[in-house]
Formats: C-alpha cells, sequence, structure tokens
C-alpha cells in the first residue's frame, strides 16, 4: 500500500507543480502590467509550494519505507537492495540508483520553492515569478519521474532476495554525499529562478541581488560540502590512495562550484559598485546549466564511471532536451534582455589596482577554468563519436593546463587586504608586498629544501602561503570576514594538495607474516611488519585481510581487507589507514598463493605501503572553506530578515 500512496503522491505533486507554475504568475498578469498582483491567484503560492514540498516528501518516505522493508516487489528494491544489509545502506539505496537519485533531486527542486515561498513576510513580484520559475522546473523533472523514471515500478513475480547494492557504495561518507551534492546542486537552481525572473520583469535591482547571492551561496556551501565528502570516500574507499581523478563525474560537481564562485564574486561587486551586472546574471545562469549537464552526464549512460547511473540511450535523451530547453530559454531571455545595454562603467574603465579589478579578474578566470574543464570532459565524447576511437584525457592535462591559472589566482587572492574599493595607492601595496611577499617565498623555499619535490611544487606552496597570509590580515566588515575565511582554507588546500600529491611516497612489496617494510618520507619515518593474516564474516560480506602492526611504536594496528559480498560476489578493496596532522600512512592488499604451496601459513600478501603527507590539511581546509560560506551568508541573512520586520 506504501508503494501505491508514493506513486499517487508523485501524481499529485506533479499537478501540483503545473498550479505553482501557472497561478503566481497569473496573478502578476492580472495585475496592471506587473504592478499590481491579482491576490486570488497569489495568496495560493506559499500553500502550493509547501503542498509540493510535502507531496515530494511523501513519496521519499514510502521509497525509503520500501527499501527498509525489503520489498522486493519494487523492481528498484529488488535491483539495488538486500534482506541482509545494515539498516543505514538501506536508507542510502534509495539514493543510490538512476530512479531514486532524480526522486531525491526534484524533492531538492521543491524543499527549496518551500523555501523561496517564505523568504519574504509578505512575496515581492520578484518572488512571486521566482516561484512561477521554479514550479516549471518541477514540473519538467516530475514529468520525467513519472513518465520515464518511475521508481515505484513493481516486478512480477516477487524474487525471494534482492540483488544488493554496489559495494564500493556502501561507505558512511556515500550515505550523506549525495544529499549534500544535490542540495548544492540543485539549490543552484533557485539563483536561477530569481534570476529568470528578475530578467522577465526588466528589474535587476538590490532585492534581486541580494536573493540571487543568497540562494546562490547556500548552494555553494552544500556543494562544497559535498564535494569534499565525495572526495573522502574515494580516498578511503576506492583504495588507489587519492581524493581526485578529474574524473568526468567529479567534473560534473566541479564545473558548477567554480561558476558559482565566480558568480559570487560578480554578484558581491554588482551589491557594492554596481558593477559586472551581465556578468553576474550570466554566470548564474551558467552554473544552474552546468549543473543540469551535470545531470546528463551521470545519467544518460554516455560515460562510463564509478560515480555514474549508467542509464538506457531513451533516459538520457530526455534528460538532454530538458537541460536544452532550460538552457537555451534563459541564455536567449539574458540576450534579449541585455543585448542593447551597456555596462557602467566598462571593465577597461576599473582601477587596475582595485578590488573591482581583483573580483572581475577572480570570476574571469573561474570561469575560465571551467570552462576548460567542460572542454576535457566532453571532447574524448566527441572524438569518439566522429572517429569511432576512444581516447582517455587524464591528470597530466589538468596539471599542465590548469595549474598556471590556479597560480594566477592565488596571487590574486593574495593582494585582496591591500585592494580597496575604488582603488589603492600603489605604496599601500608595495608595503604589503615587502612586508609578506618575503614570508611566502621563505615558505616555499623551505618547502623544496624538505622536500625535495618538484619547483612547480614549491612555487604552489608559496602561493599557498601568500594567499594564507592575506587572509590573516584581512581586518574588514563583518560581510568580508567569511570570505577571508573562505581564502584561507584555499590557501591550507593547495599547501596539503602540493604536499600529499607531489611529495607522497610508496613501495609495493610480496610480504608473509613477520616480514617488515620501511616507509621514510620528507615528513615521516614509518615501519610496518605484517603481523597475521585473517578471515571474518561481517553483517552481509566475507572479509579476508592482514593486520599490520607499527615497529617500536604504540599505534593501532591497520587491517586492510578484501571483501566479497553477495549475491553478486563482487569484491572491494578496503583500505587501512593511519592519520596523524603531519602525515598519512595508507595500506591496501592482494591476496595470493606462493607457488607449489597450499599451507595457509605459507600465503603472501602483495602489499601497498603510501605515505602521504599532511593529507589531514586537505580535510581541513576544505572545511574552512565551507566555514567561510556559512560564516558569509549571515550578512545577507540579516539583511532580508530586516526588510521581512
Amino acid at each position: 500500500m506504501g508503494v501505491e500512496i508514493g506513486h499517487y503522491a508523485l501524481v499529485l505533486a506533479f499537478c501540483t507543480s503545473l498550479a505553482l507554475a501557472f497561478l503566481p504568475a497569473l496573478g502578476l498578469v492580472r495585475g496592471r502590467g506587473f504592478g499590481t498582483t491579482f491576490a486570488p491567484a497569489v495568496s495560493l503560492a506559499r500553500p502550493l509550494a509547501v503542498s509540493l514540498c510535502v507531496l515530494c516528501f511523501c513519496a521519499c518516505a514510502m521509497l525509503i519505507r520500501a527499501f527498509r522493508a525489503s520489498d522486493f516487489s519494487v523492481l528498484l528494491v529488488w535491483q539495488h537492495s538486500h534482506s541482509q544489509k545494515p539498516p543505514l545502506y538501506k536508507i542510502a539505496a534509495m539514493w543510490g540508483n538512476h530512479e531514486g537519485s532524480m526522486l531525491l533531486w526534484v524533492f531538492v527542486l521543491c524543499l527549496f520553492a518551500l523555501a523561496m515561498a517564505y523568504s519574504q513576510r509578505k512575496p515581492s513580484r520578484l518572488t512571486l515569478l521566482s516561484l512561477s520559475v521554479q514550479g516549471c522546473i518541477c514540473a519538467l523533472f516530475l514529468a520525467f519521474v513519472l513518465f520515464f523514471s518511475n521508481p515505484f515500478a513493481r516486478v512480477f513475480p516477487v524474487p525471494w532476495e534482492g540483488e544488493g547494492l554496489n559495494p564500493i557504495l556502501q561507505h558512511p561518507a556515500l550515505a550523506f554525499h549525495p544529499p549534500l551534492l544535490y542540495l548544492g546542486y540543485v539549490g543552484l537552481s533557485a539563483a536561477f529562478s530569481t534570476t529568470v525572473a528578475g530578467l522577465i520583469l526588466d528589474d535587476c535591482s538590490r532585492e534581486w541581488a541580494q536573493k540571487t547571492r543568497l540562494w546562490t551561496l547556500v548552494a555553494w556551501c552544500f556543494l562544497g560540502a559535498g564535494i569534499t565528502l565525495g572526495a573522502f570516500w574515494a580516498y578511503e574507499e576506492l583504495g588507489w590512495g587519492g581524493f581526485w581523478f578529474w574524473d568526468p563525474v567529479e567534473n560534473a560537481s566541479l564545473m558548477p562550484w567554480l561558476l558559482a564562485t565566480a558568480a559570487l564574486h560578480a554578484l558581491r561587486s554588482y551589491m557594492v559598485r554596481q558593477i559586472l551586472l551581465v556578468w553576474a546574471v550570466l554566470l548564474v545562469l551558467l552554473a544552474f546549466s552546468a549543473s543540469l549537464l551535470g545531470t546528463f552526464l551521470v545519467r544518460s549512460g554516455v560515460l562510463m564511471s564509478v560515480h555514474s547511473f549508467a542509464s538506457d540511450p531513451l533516459r538520457g535523451l530526455v534528460i538532454l532536451l530538458c537541460v536544452s530547453l532550460l538552457t537555451t530559454s534563459a541564455l536567449a531571455l539574458f540576450a534579449w534582455r541585455t543585448g542593447g545595454k551597456n555596462t557602467k562603467p566598462p571593465p577597461s574603465a576599473l582601477p587596475f589596482f582595485s578590488r573591482e579589478s581583483a573580483q572581475l579578474l577572480n570570476a574571469l578566470l573561474l570561469s575560465l577554468c571551467a570552462g576548460l574543464v567542460l572542454l576535457a570532459t566532453l571532447y574524448p565524447l566527441f572524438f569518439e563519436f566522429f572517429t569511432n576511437r576512444t581516447l582517455s584525457i587524464g591528470p597530466p592535462y589538468y596539471a599542465v593546463v590548469l595549474s598556471p591559472f590556479f597560480l594566477f589566482l592565488l596571487a590574486v587572492l593574495g593582494l585582496l587586504p591591500v585592494l580597496g574599493w575604488g582603488g589603492s595607492s600603489r605604496a599601500r601595496i608595495r608595503r604589503h608586498l615587502i612586508r609578506f611577499a618575503p614570508v611566502a617565498c621563505g615558505f616555499g623555499l623551505a618547502f623544496f629544501l624538505l622536500t625535495r619535490t618538484s619547483a612547480t611544487a614549491a612555487i604552489a606552496a608559496a602561493l599557498g602561503a601568500w594567499a594564507l597570509l592575506g587572509a590573516v590580515k584581512t581586518r574588514s566588515a563583518k560581510d568580508a570576514r567569511g570570505s577571508a575565511l573562505v581564502h584561507a582554507g584555499v590557501g591550507i588546500v593547495v599547501i596539503a594538495i602540493a604536499g600529499a600529491s607531489l611529495t607522497d611516497v610508496e613501495k609495493f612489496r610480496t610480504m608473509r607474516e613477520g616480514d617488515r617494510v620501511t616507509l621514510t618520507g620528507p615528513l615521516f619515518s614509518e615501519s610496518l611488519e605484517l603481523q597475521e593474516l585473517f578471515a571474518r564474516r561481517g553483517v552481509n560480506y566475507t572479509e579476508r585481510g592482514a593486520r599490520f602492526a607499527f615497529v617500536d611504536k604504540s599505534r593501532a594496528m591497520l587491517s586492510p581487507s578484501r571483501r566479497v559480498y553477495p549475491p553478486r560476489g563482487l569484491e572491494t578493496t578496503e583500505a587501512a589507514i593511519d592519520r596523524s596532522l603531519l602525515r598519512d600512512i595508507y595500506v591496501t592488499m592482494s591476496r595470493e598463493k606462493t607457488r607449489g604451496k597450499t599451507n595457509d601459513s605459507e600465503e603472501t600478501l602483495s602489499v601497498r605501503v603510501q605515505g602521504k603527507p599532511l593529507m589531514f590539511w586537505v580535510w581541513g581546509g576544505a572545511l574552512v572553506m565551507v566555514l567561510g560560506g556559512v560564516l558569509s551568508l549571515l550578512s545577507p541573512l540579516v539583511t532580508l530578515k530586516a526588510r521581512r520586520r
């Protein structure tokens, strides 16, 4: 019965979204030229937003209930769950597939529609029209879920047991990563709807800028947290010891984040100095368009990735049509409204040593990086389509192409504290350079001498320190302290990545019980001994692994393993990690027998031991960035609260 309730809730939600798309706009049109409102239609806007959110929540709850109860009469539950699966992963299985993840996608859309409806005590014309646009997006994707991606489809005859969730998705980080990521992905829809409404009204006022910045910043915080959690999952679960592989699906989340960051810089300039309006509008539209493109890439089946929901081509085509409809309509409206307008003042007239120029330069660099990532993501697809040959673009491309732009961006961040709105004196900039540039250069030199790594890593570490020093020096108003904290997080992450990715040490060994392996790096020297092999049965898997102990040190043992999950018999590699502030020791294994031996005591292990400096600070710096975004939220929230009173 719960499955039918969930399905009918989706049908009612679709009807409600159509009403939300139509009635607030009707209320405005029935007024005199958008000047007044038609009260009967407008008064329904908030109840419709509440109803839409409640109905979608009901559908999600019924699907989770089916997973918790192991109701294998539901096709989705049979394909992606198992009766022996732990309760947490039964819930996470709801969004660990195409149909369930799209349902969560739509629920987040409705959640932001509700937030938009109650962002003011009395909804303004901009808010009402924004709700209509949001309702259109909800209706479009609810139609897709109902007609092409029904999560409540039945299977008959009912199987006795399910096929289980992909084992590599059974990790605590993956239980929370998709919801956070969708709150960022889909949260950009609120900024998109507000911007489209502003273009329709031809009124991108200060109210528009405040609301758009608020929604963009909320989405940016969630997206940053989701990306960080996904990188942490890849580091722990995939067994290769890295946290970013420039996978096309990873890029699908990075591109909206880069464009949203660029949009925030442009919006800030418009709010303070009434400049870069066209840039701000375009970047907000492109940020949500990039999130829609990511939805297509993940679910169309055109990309093969551990992160993707490979689906049939028909669904991919429908999603592509939805993406094209929303993107082209928004960009056509943008071209119509801004085609005859001039930017005042034009970018060329901005003072060179000023906060305005720095914000514009940051937006340009971030947009260019997003464009280069998009090119590298899509080019292999077009290459294969036209030549019938495969092409792979890996991390070396991104390291070579993107590094100069990111390094230049760091150099600009370090100068921000002395760049004022309207310009800064060269004497002030010179004093800043004399005071902090030697410290940053000294840090880069010490980094090079300590790690004996490449000059590129030392330059990156020096510029990371330069950005960090600039953020620490910032003593401006409360609304800028959040951005200073974000910039400090950027500096920390850059230094940590330079240490973790460019100075890591690894060894491959074939070991028996009692053998030792020593790992020496720039910030550590560790020796591990293989003490014993073991086999055990977990909740829904069997596991064979090994226990390593640190020689002459009273640390906890490391226990890497390999797990086999029924019923598919899929095998995963489980890494063992010992963490500290300065380094991670990362151990993975594969099991093999010594040739000609049958005794279990003669078994050997192929062991990979890695020492990765400063990994703690990769996650710490990313957390600092997210906290900086949360702190930045306080300024627009306080402003909106004052307006509501």
